[in-house]
């Protein structure tokens, strides 16, 4: 299955996606905001984030763009 980032400043949501990632047999990593969510997909190299857009240091809208240029 596919390899998924969360990114999302609400723990409780972030849980709640991963919850029912994983048990349709994905792989979920998260971040509790835009920087983190950044630095992890440089690392892991996700094959989808799902990303709310309001989140502190980096919204949704510049994740997207800083992943596209990277």
């Amino acid at each position: 299955m596919a390899s998924i980032l969360v990114p999302d400043d609400s723990r409780a949501n972030r849980d709640a996606l991963a919850a029912l990632l994983e048990t349709a047999g994905h792989r979920v990593l998260s971040a509790a905001d835009g920087r983190e969510a950044f630095e992890r997909a440089r690392e892991h190299q996700p094959e989808l984030v799902i990303s709310v857009v309001l989140m502190p240091q980096m919204d949704g809208y510049e994740l997207a763009r800083r992943l596209q240029l990277d």
